[in-house]
């Protein structure tokens, strides 16, 4: 029995030898038919010698990440003006269009430096751009208000002339002109700078035609995303008003007073 595995067993090897041989022989005619195979070198570590094509190939993909974090952090920066940033992001925009003489170190105008700015303020168009470029502005000089205590120095430039045009933009307009809400937003920011100063009696006498009571009060009949805003601004302004008045009539009553004492 053993004897005739063991031959069994001959014969299979001996025919897959066979085989294998046949094989062989067909594959080494096909090799003599295409050439030998091209051995690609190998580098040190195991891996492959790069080609020309690769390199040029890794150099652009580098180029490419380069670009692509160059242009998000330039899309970053100007997400963080268009929403009114503080700090150096203010100052930045500030400086790029001619202002760094009116800002300090933390982009915050200087008062001195508010001739100017109501100079600036009264160049801006009417068109898109300029529009952003305003609510860029009054959001500076609110700031400037609040850290500065600048109220009086905007007041005195002529602040509230400057802004009038401004508040006056986001009335109603006629169909052709197309409004995206901007010049709301513009005026929105507006009045809240007009809450913080110290305005008086005589900034209001003295505001043009129309004042700026009657440009607030327009906002407050027919635009109403500033209703809720213009309504607390006139609120305060007659309380002003009739402060103002009162001490008036005391003042005309004590020196009539004084002047019947003397006589």
């Amino acid at each position: 029995g053993r004897d005739s595995s063991s031959d069994s067993d001959s014969a299979s090897s001996g025919s897959s030898s066979s085989s294998g041989g046949s094989g062989s022989g067909s594959g080494s005619s096909g090799a003599e038919d295409a050439g030998p195979p091209r051995k690609v070198p190998k580098v040190e570590g195991g891996g492959r010698r790069r080609t020309r094509g690769s390199k040029a190939e890794a150099a652009s993909r580098r180029e490419n990440s380069a670009s692509y974090w160059r242009g998000l952090e330039e899309a970053i920066d100007e997400a963080q003006v268009q929403i009114g940033s503080r700090g150096k992001m203010t100052a930045l925009a500030l400086r790029t269009r001619g202002l760094a003489d009116c800002v300090d170190e933390q982009g915050v105008i200087l008062g001195a430096r508010m001739p100017f700015v109501m100079k600036l303020m009264l160049s801006y168009g009417d068109d898109e751009g300029d529009t952003s470029q305003r609510l860029e502005l009054v959001r500076a000089v609110r700031d400037s208000v609040r850290q500065r205590r600048t109220g009086r120095a905007f007041l005195d430039a002529g602040g509230l002339v400057a802004l009038k045009p401004w508040l006056l933009a986001a009335l109603p307009r006629a169909a052709t002109q197309r409004d995206d809400g901007s010049r709301q937003e513009v005026a929105l920011e507006g009045l809240r700078l007009l809450q913080e100063l110290p305005v008086t009696l005589r900034c209001l006498t003295e505001s043009g035609d129309p004042g700026i009571g009657k440009v607030v009060t327009r906002l407050q009949k027919l635009c109403p995303k500033t209703e809720p805003f213009a309504v607390g601004l006139l609120n305060s302004w007659k309380e002003m008003v009739r402060r103002e008045e009162e001490a008036r009539k005391r003042a005309a009553a004590q020196a009539a007073a004084a002047a019947a004492a003397a006589a």
